[in-house]
């Protein structure tokens, strides 16, 4: 594999499920058609809608559970300049970032085509769940991360333009799902906090569920294939797929029993929800520079491993030498050393 495709590979195993066996701790499912009037009529009685076509509101939802998380009902256009000020700010800096010269680059390519996959996908998304009444919008954390991706990302920003994908904790708390136990979902997000979406596909809804057992389903249905992007890279709220102790199996989509902290792994998917795996052991973060590391997946964002100290070691910058593309911010020539790309350092 060429050193661009490794690099766009790098970009969608953090927050983009492109492959099954990658991102299936949360892989989200592509939203059914939010034109279709007959979408929730087999909602039961927790949930569904009551749409009128003629107002400039989305319509309710049949009364929520008894607590109520906080937040207000969004309105059309609100999910919509949610994805503009993220990803699509992201998706403006690549534009206006990359030369004539790196836009016919494999690399670019891949990420503009994922960018705009990603920004369109949470457009037609959001606007869905906001029509049918299913989440709750907080104007001060949409502010908040307005700012932050503002202050950090777009065209303003070359430098910070990188393979991986932006960190989104600072805006995971903008939308939250109102349906409890038993309502409707076309992804977690839907939920309220603490419940997952189980059994949707990619042309029908799941139903929100407290995280299952050992043995119970998790996640999309079996065999369905989830969209190329997954809703699930916007992070919002919590949705452990499965309770405490287990996991949701990327092939059977059940539960089965996670390893814990410091117990063996080969991937992410292998251990308990949150947890890392960090040299073959469950960890509860990455590792920062200077710790030991096996491969560079191990180290935290703006690190390498060091192939000789096999240390987590900060990336290099433009002139520095390198052997390969991993250790820099740009790219890798390694005849000339770390090159600038897109801006970056």
């Amino acid at each position: 594999m060429s050193s661009s495709c490794r690099v766009f590979f790098a970009l969608v195993a953090v927050g983009i499920a492109v492959s099954s066996t990658a991102c299936e701790e949360d892989p989200g499912g592509p939203a059914p058609d939010p034109t279709d009037p007959s979408s929730d009529s087999s909602s039961s009685s927790s949930s569904g809608s009551s749409g009128s076509s003629g107002s400039n509101e989305p319509p309710s939802s049949t009364p929520p559970p008894s607590t109520l998380p906080q937040g207000t009902r969004p309105t059309f256009g609100d999910g919509v300049e949610y994805c503009e000020k993220t990803w699509g700010l992201v998706h403006a800096g690549l534009e206006a970032c990359c030369t004539a010269e790196e836009q016919t680059t494999l690399d670019f390519i891949l990420r503009r085509s994922s960018y705009e996959e990603l920004v369109s996908r949470c457009k037609s998304a959001l606007e869905e769940s906001i029509s049918k009444g299913r989440i709750l919008i907080r104007q001060s954390e949409a502010d908040a991360c307005y700012a932050a991706y503002a202050d950090n990302h777009g065209p303003d920003h070359c430098p910070n333009l990188s393979p991986s994908v932006p960190a989104v904790s600072r805006c995971s708390n903008v939308f939250t799902g109102v349906g409890g136990e038993g309502a409707p979902c076309i992804a977690d997000y839907e939920c309220l906090d603490g419940l997952t979406c189980v059994g949707y596909t990619s042309s029908s809804e799941g139903e929100c569920k407290a995280p299952p057992a050992i043995g119970e389903p998790c996640g999309p249905a079996p065999g369905d294939q989830p969209s190329l992007v997954s809703m699930d890279a916007y992070m919002f709220g919590t949705h452990p797929r499965c309770a405490p102790g287990a996991r949701c199996h990327p092939e059977t989509r059940t539960c089965v029993k996670a390893a814990v902290e410091g117990e063996s792994c080969s991937s992410k998917n292998d251990c308990a929800w949150s947890l890392e795996c960090v040299t073959g052991k469950c960890a509860r973060q990455l590792a920062d520079e200077g710790a030991d590391c096996d491969e560079h997946d191990d180290c935290a964002s703006g690190l390498y491993c060091e192939a000789t100290t096999r240390k987590c070691t900060k990336k290099k910058v433009a002139g520095e030498a390198c052997r390969n593309i991993a250790e820099c911010h740009g790219r890798c020539d390694p005849s000339l050393g770390c090159k600038s790309y897109c801006g970056s350092l």
